[in-house]
């Protein structure tokens, strides 16, 4: 093992494998405020030092907990205060420096303020898992819910113990045993005054201990580090005691073999400087694209593990080193990919696999009369039509992109696989933009009609083996998503039941919020129902806009009137959102799973810019002799940001985040 690169801190640092990089972070010194900083490396090369510095965010004396869940990254840390925090970073933030989310961890505290909790994704149930030491007797947990974003009440770890204290450092670490079987295990690493121990849970359900000597923490404030090596072990990094010739400690690497559940192996972790605050060691495995002629891409992914130990530079000052360890193999393609497209250029959707179509934006259905024309034998050239045109100014008008993010693994090597397949896709730092700058239009009609926008993405499937020390293919296949190209594509159907391609479960657009719009033949009637203000206070919606555009006017006899929102600076219409594109639907009756089940992450960001007009047209025809014709009404268009409530989202898609613009309209009738 060698050093490749160390910095000063408080404690040692941490890190996850994150947007194909190793992200690290550290407490900074007392002297600097204790904030909290990272770098990114890249298997060569280091980014330049950054502060986590979010609104409200806590300083801290303790080492970190990054994990990546659904490719987000949190970083789980102990408060100076001893609460417990956890910093979200949204890599689909249109604007960087918005990208970190501060937030509290309820009704949680820890044992001392330098002390270390677990946190885990636990992929099978969708949650992530946590653990901490409140008193220096008990462990307990929480479970976070990605989906309704809710914390658990706490509950009681039961760890089969002795009366000795516990240290307050916990490391842990998730495995996925049977996929098909939906098995899986939790492993907490934990130590008290006689040994260090790793606990098998399931749901925080004790299964199995074991225990050693050798990982007992020599101070009493540490215990021993949970790294998953992949297929079959676990290193569990740990001190030795002093020996009798030296007054120093060594890192130390037990290889656990988590089938059988035994020690196969011991090895050391060479470091230039002696470990003399006792730091507890990190670790964590990362795979780097290199050259390979023998890929059909031209590369793979090798594997290796690293250690995060303490440095001891001259004047005293301590810090922390990066050291590459053992190579553990590499992923590779084998033939060549299949190639899918959800668009089918265009021109007809994918039964299976439209409800995993990202949303970009919604129009909601506009406001039209019949004027006593209700049988007119060309309805598009009768009732009151909207024509939406997007149209492009100085700028590229809405844009956006989109790329790749790692497929979940259900086979053996659990979380290094999901890094592993993000790195070999690109993560998110290879997007590809895209741009609207389309018209549609939505004719007069009674039934409701509104349109979508999606984004229908192409791709190419890899098949990734992994090819062990020798170099020999082991049969351990997982597959990686490549994202080529995806098309904007425009669809209509009725609010309260969707497209008739789609089966799933009514209504999409909430009827108690937006009330259905195609109400027969009463002209008068169907105007009533355009009676909300969605940025009042009952319905909280923003506008992408200061002020709702208003036409306010007299519309003659077959006028033409229309009004333009005109955007005269950036304005964001979308922090990102996920496309989550199962694996196991057929295409032309092709089937793309390859046999494996899981999912790959594609994340979307939109934004409309400086300079763009989206123009909407009015067209109000020639009532009849009735006397009931409408002759005048106004509108008041709508363009929303994303909000989670309301909007038109199909339900199975709603615990993917997705936030479309929205454009809706409101009617008033002198």
């Amino acid at each position: 093992m060698g050093d490749t690169w160390h910095h000063n801190s408080n404690d040692n640092a941490a890190a996850v494998s994150y947007n194909n990089k190793l992200w690290i972070f550290w407490p900074e010194p007392d002297s600097d405020g204790n904030k909290i900083n990272y770098v990114r490396f890249d298997g060569s090369n280091f980014s330049s030092v950054h502060t986590l510095a979010v609104g409200g965010s806590e300083e801290t004396y303790a080492q970190l907990t990054p994990i990546v869940a659904y490719n987000t990254l949190y970083v789980f840390y102990t408060g100076t205060n001893k609460g417990l925090y956890y910093d979200t970073y949204d890599a689909g933030a249109v604007d960087p420096d918005k990208a970190w989310t501060h937030n509290r961890i309820p009704d949680a505290t820890m044992a001392s303020s330098s002390g270390r909790f677990a946190a885990v994704w636990n992929f099978t149930k969708n949650c992530i898992e946590i653990y901490w030491t409140p008193s220096a007797y008990e462990i307990l947990m929480k479970t976070y819910d990605l989906k309704t974003g809710q914390w658990s009440a706490e509950s009681k770890t039961i760890l089969n113990r002795t009366s000795p204290e516990i240290a307050p450092y916990l490391s842990a670490v998730f495995n996925q045993i049977d996929a098909d079987e939906g098995d899986y295990v939790t492993y907490l690493a934990w130590a008290d005054a006689y040994n260090g121990v790793i606990t098998e849970l399931k749901d925080g359900v004790w299964l199995h201990n074991y225990q050693s000597s050798k990982w007992r923490a020599d101070n009493p404030l540490q215990g021993p580090s949970l790294v998953d090596e992949g297929e079959k072990y676990l290193y569990v990094l740990y001190h030795n005691e002093p020996c009798s010739t030296c007054s120093y400690i060594l890192d130390k690497i037990s290889v656990y073999d988590k089938q059988d559940r035994y020690i196969v192996n011991e090895k050391d972790i060479n470091c230039v400087s002696p470990q003399m605050t006792k730091w507890t060691a990190n670790g964590v495995v990362f795979s780097k694209k290199v050259d390979d002629d023998n890929s059909p891409t031209g590369y793979r992914m090798d594997t290796n593990f690293y250690a995060l130990v303490e440095n001891n530079p001259v004047m005293g000052k301590k810090g922390w080193y990066l050291i590459a360890g053992d190579y553990l193999g590499y992923w590779m393609p084998v033939g060549e990919p299949e190639y899918v497209d959800l668009g089918l250029d265009g021109t007809e959707l994918v039964e299976d696999s439209f409800p995993n179509w990202p949303v970009i934006g919604v129009i909601d259905m506009p406001p039209f009369v019949l004027n006593g024309n209700p049988e007119c034998s060309d309805r598009l050239n009768c009732g009151t039509k909207i024509a939406i045109s997007f149209s492009q100014s100085t700028t590229e008008g809405i844009y956006g992109s989109y790329s790749a993010g790692a497929y979940i693994s259900t086979t053996d090597k659990t979380q290094v696989v999901f890094d592993a397949s993000a790195g070999y896709s690109g993560g998110f730092e290879n997007s590809t933009t895209y741009k609207c700058t389309d018209t549609q239009t939505l004719w007069g009609n009674v039934d409701g009609t509104i349109v979508a926008f999606y984004l229908a993405p192409a791709f190419n499937v890899y098949t990734l083996e992994w090819f062990d020390l020798d170099n020999h293919p082991t049969g351990i296949t997982t597959p990686s998503l490549d994202v080529t190209g995806a098309q904007i594509v425009p669809r209509e159907f009725k609010s309260e039941a969707g497209p008739d391609w789609y089966t799933g479960p009514p209504p999409y657009l909430d009827p108690s919020i937006f009330p259905i719009h195609g109400t027969g033949e009463d002209d008068w009637a169907r105007l009533a129902t355009y009676n909300i203000d969605p940025t009042d206070d009952l319905h909280g919606y923003e506008d992408v806009f200061n002020d709702p555009i208003t036409y306010q006017g007299y519309w003659s006899l077959n006028s033409t009137n229309d009004f333009t929102w005109s955007i005269t600076q950036d304005n964001s219409v979308d922090n990102g959102f996920y496309a989550d594109l199962k694996f196991g639907y057929n295409k032309k009756n092709i089937p793309i799973g390859l046999g494996v089940k899981g999912s790959v992450k594609i994340l979307i960001k939109s934004k409309v810019q400086t300079g763009v007009e989206a123009a909407n047209t009015f067209k109000n025809q020639q009532p009849s002799e009735d006397s009931t014709a409408v002759t005048e009404f106004y509108i008041t268009g709508y363009w929303l940001k994303p909000e989670p409530k309301g909007y038109w989202v199909p339900e199975n898609r709603k615990e993917m985040g997705d936030a479309p613009w929205f454009i809706t309209y409101k009617v008033t009738i002198p």
